[in-house]
């Protein structure tokens, strides 16, 4: 109650102001606050009391006036201001000095109750105190309570005073939190059943003297003793059956004794409060006396000087009668005198107020743009009362978005800093400043928006379009982050190659990051990094191509999907042969050979060899590119091919140009041998037996790729390629091949007409047929070299003769004759093509069309010596050209080309 007179007091008293802003801070009003008050016991330790106590303990403690009264004569029947065994309590008029008694049963240990709010009187220091007591069973004690601090817990602190009919003594002693101990005794005879009266004695200095008296004033005995555990508290009663197992004892009549005083004086402790306003004191009750209350002031506190008094004969909260001003000391004297028979004072509370003004705030930091999560807030911090007597406390708060998130104490102007942690992106920090009294200042919202770098990526290797030599890679790339040299930071760079993350590597500085990867294919990838910040940001890099060494994989050529993983493979590679030669050997048995190691941008050959397997050679254009190899089973039914080239453009040097020999093979052309023609112009190969291949010729330096077309190997022979000044590539069977003869298109229908057939050495068997639309006309075996067969063709003018040759009854040669009527005189034609035969079959095709054409112009010049017309001549050297080409000495394409300029010529003579 009170304290709420308190406060309702300090509000009436304050002075309203118009608030004032300081920098971007609103500062609260000025008002009147407490500058320094007694109000606890320890606080009035510092008075000097006259007839007068203090009572109670803590902030409940009070100053009363010393007078006689009863604690409790237990007539009330009502035990509701005690705790304790209240249980164990009861009130009974059976037992009882007058009127009714207490009464305490215990049947083992200290049984107790005690009050310390509620009774109209409690035994103080200064005071004497006496109790009515009787004991109902020998070799029980029990006695009275007083400076106790707990009635729910009476003896866990406090005094007490009691007679033992055990063992006959008279006892003080003491509960310090829980733990007994006994200050003195004295020996006594006490007679159970009979009432004494225990009276105790507590002066100021600390001093206990206990007695037992009888009913008529004698004293039984007396013990004294000097504590300073307690000075003030409650008053109560306990039993302890002691030997007699169980017991009970009464209590009666429990009244102070000190005779009744006619005047009391309240001088309270001095208080330092500067720029001081007015007084205040708190006369908490005041009946039948006066109080004359009179404020003193001193410099030093040595004199002291009457500012303000007045009096008073009713209760209340009374503040100065003049408003007090300056510094220094300031105390309130207050002098009670009784005027009436039951007289009653008590002073809860006194104090100082002054004007208080409100903290300041100012030099808010940081603001605007920042680049830490963990950044320094700072704001000075001022008030006026720092330094005054009365001393000043600031409570600094800080908000962040509105939310507290810490409270720093402030004793002194100063700057005050807060490293709080906070995230990302835009925020508002304030604060408030709070002081003791309660006056704050709020800082306005300060403005911050938390920005970080985002990492960059530099210095990427491998460069674009590097190629490697070896799966194994490093990558690296140089990263920085300008948040390193702020709050730190966790650069995180991740490596990808064809889109999947193959690796990565953190760094907390700026530098380089590195991750090394084997990859497992081998040609051309993408790669890229990208790199995180351990806030979110991130840079990634446009995507790279790097080349990686692929492998060549060794397959059966005759079960083009299985690899050849059963046998030891060892392949030579052979690179650079015409400048710096280097051979590479790999080995293996489970049909994968890798290119790691071998020289970048170089072209190679590879030669496999391996047991139950032909040796096979292909080209190798790439390392980086993923390449098959196709190998004969021994086994299997081949082919002995001897491929050169006759190369009359220079285009196709043997010394660069590679022949590329290409099988159908799980759907479509796979390289199956290749190689340079080399210096001897030639390149010797085994090929599948009757199986369709295809040619490709290329200049490996100009990059020039032709395809020669289909090639079916029937025997083992010679092949050349031919690269003509027209431009055309073209692929002739010569030496070792079979050839049927004689080369012209027309037979005479006459008996015995030979035919001859050219057979390489290869195993047979090889048989020779000759035959028209009626009839078969030869059926023979034939042998390896050359043979001649006669055939009758009488009577078969007109149809076609159709020769062949097979082997193990296969087609590998096959010429159409048509049968004509004939004389006996050898034609033109007929004697052409017989001395075609003595030409060399390599030389054949140039000499036959250089033979066609020189005719063709001596002719044309005998038309024109008979004076015919230019267009007459250039008709006949058509037809010319038309005949020859009827027996293959020229292409039909000499003769349109002909018959075309021949036209365009006529056209230009006539204005066409």
């Amino acid at each position: 109650m009170r304290r709420g007179l308190l406060v309702a007091f300090a509000f009436a008293a304050s002075v309203l102001l118009v608030t004032a802003p300081v920098g971007s801070a609103t500062q609260g009003s000025d008002e009147l606050v407490v500058g320094a008050k007694q109000t606890t016991a320890s606080d009035f330790a510092g008075a000097s009391l006259t007839n007068m106590s203090v009572t109670e303990a803590g902030s409940g403690a009070s100053v009363t006036l010393d007078s006689g009264g009863t604690v409790d004569d237990f007539d009330s029947a009502t035990l509701s201001n005690y705790g304790g065994s209240t249980g164990s309590a009861s009130i009974q008029s059976t037992i009882a000095r007058s009127g009714s008694a207490l009464e305490i049963s215990s049947s083992g240990g200290d049984t107790a109750i005690a009050s310390t709010s509620g009774l109209s009187h409690y035994p103080p220091q200064g005071s004497t105190w006496t109790t009515w007591t009787r004991l109902a069973e020998a070799g029980s004690r029990g006695g009275v309570l007083f400076g106790t601090q707990s009635a729910s817990n009476p003896t866990q602190n406090t005094y007490a005073a009691f007679y033992n009919a055990d063992s006959g003594n008279l006892v003080i002693s003491k509960w310090v939190d829980g733990s007994y101990a006994a200050l003195e005794k004295t020996s006594i005879s006490p007679t159970v059943g009979t009432w004494y009266q225990l009276e105790v004695e507590w002066t100021t200095a600390d001093e206990i003297t206990v007695s037992l008296l009888t009913a008529s004033g004698d004293i039984v005995g007396t013990a004294s003793a000097t504590d300073s555990s307690f000075q003030s508290g409650g008053a109560g009663y306990f039993t302890n059956p002691g030997s007699a197992g169980s017991a009970s004892m009464f209590y009666d009549s429990s009244h102070l004794v000190d005779g009744d005083v006619s005047s009391a004086v309240y001088l309270g402790g001095p208080m330092e409060v500067d720029d001081v306003d007015s007084g205040w004191i708190n006369l908490s009750s005041l009946s039948d006396a006066s109080a004359q209350i009179t404020w003193q002031h001193s410099l030093d506190g040595g004199s002291w000087t009457n500012v303000s008094s007045t009096t008073h004969t009713t209760s209340g909260n009374f503040s100065t009668s003049e408003p007090l001003s300056g510094s220094g000391m300031w105390r309130v004297r207050v002098d009670v005198s009784v005027t009436g028979s039951d007289p009653m004072a008590s002073i809860a509370d006194d104090g100082i107020l002054f004007t208080n003004q409100a903290p300041e705030v100012t030099s808010p930091g940081p603001t605007g743009t920042i680049h830490t999560n963990e950044p320094d807030f700072s704001v000075y911090v001022d008030d006026p009362t720092f330094g005054k007597a009365q001393g000043e406390s600031v409570s600094l708060r800080w908000y962040v978005d509105g939310e507290l998130r810490h409270t720093t104490p402030v004793s002194n102007p100063s700057k005050v800093g807060w490293h709080p942690t906070i995230s990302s992106g835009n925020h508002t920090w304030h604060v408030v400043a709070e002081d003791q009294y309660g006056t704050t200042t709020t800082l306005a919202d300060q403005q911050i928006s938390v920005e970080h770098f985002a990492p960059t990526i530099t210095n990427a290797t491998p460069a674009d379009g590097a190629q490697l030599t070896e799966r194994k890679t490093t990558f690296s790339v140089t990263v920085s982050d300008g948040d390193v040299a702020y709050d730190g930071d966790t650069l995180t760079g991740t490596v990808f190659v064809d889109g999947e993350s193959v690796g990565s590597s953190s760094r907390s500085s700026n530098g380089t990051i590195t991750v090394n990867e084997t990859i497992g294919s081998g040609g051309e990838h993408s790669y890229h990094w990208e790199v995180s910040d351990s806030y979110g940001k991130s840079d990634s890099m446009a995507a790279r191509t790097v080349s990686i060494p692929s492998e060549i994989r060794i397959y059966n050529e005759s079960a083009p999907t299985e690899l050849v993983d059963g046998a030891s493979v060892k392949i030579q590679m052979y690179v650079d042969e015409s400048g710096s030669p280097e051979v590479f050997v790999r080995n293996t048995s489970d049909g994968k050979v890798n290119m790691t190691g071998l020289p970048a941008s170089k072209p190679f050959v590879a030669v496999a060899d391996a047991d139950g397997y032909s040796t096979r050679r292909i080209f190798v254009p790439s390392l980086y590119e993923s390449q098959s190899l196709y190998l004969l089973p021994s086994g299997a039914e081949k082919v002995d091919t001897i491929f050169k080239i006759a190369d009359y453009t220079g285009d196709f040097p043997s010394e660069s140009t590679v022949l590329l020999v290409q099988r159908s093979l799980n759907g479509s052309y796979q390289t199956v041998a290749g190689d340079y023609f080399g210096a001897s112009g030639q390149f010797p190969t085994q090929l599948a037996y009757q199986e369709r291949h295809r040619l490709v010729l290329m200049n490996v330096e100009t990059g020039e790729r032709r395809v020669l077309g289909t090639y079916t190997p029937l025997a083992s022979q010679t092949a050349t390629v031919r690269v003509s000044p027209n431009g055309r590539v073209e692929q002739m069977n010569t030496s070792n091949s079979v050839t049927i003869q004689p080369s012209t298109t027309r037979l005479p229908a006459l008996n015995g007409t030979t035919l001859q057939f050219a057979i390489p050495k290869s195993s047979g068997p090889w048989r020779a047929t000759a035959s028209t639309s009626t009839a078969t006309l030869l059926n023979s075996s034939v042998e390896s070299g050359v043979s001649s067969r006669t055939v009758d063709l009488r009577g078969y003018a007109g149809e076609t003769l159709t020769v062949s040759v097979t082997r193990n009854g296969t087609v590998v040669a096959t010429t159409d004759y048509t049968i004509s009527e004939t004389t006996s005189t050898p034609t033109l034609l007929s004697s052409l093509s017989s001395l075609t035969q003595q030409i060399p079959a390599p030389n054949r095709g140039a000499f036959t069309g250089f033979i066609a054409v020189m005719t063709t112009v001596f002719v044309m010049g005998a038309v024109g010596g008979l004076r015919t017309s230019g267009a007459a001549v250039g008709v006949t050297g058509v037809l010319v050209l038309a005949g020859f080409s009827t027996i293959g000495w020229v292409g039909y394409d000499l003769v349109f080309v002909a018959g075309v300029a021949l036209v365009a010529f006529g056209g230009l003579r006539r204005g066409l």
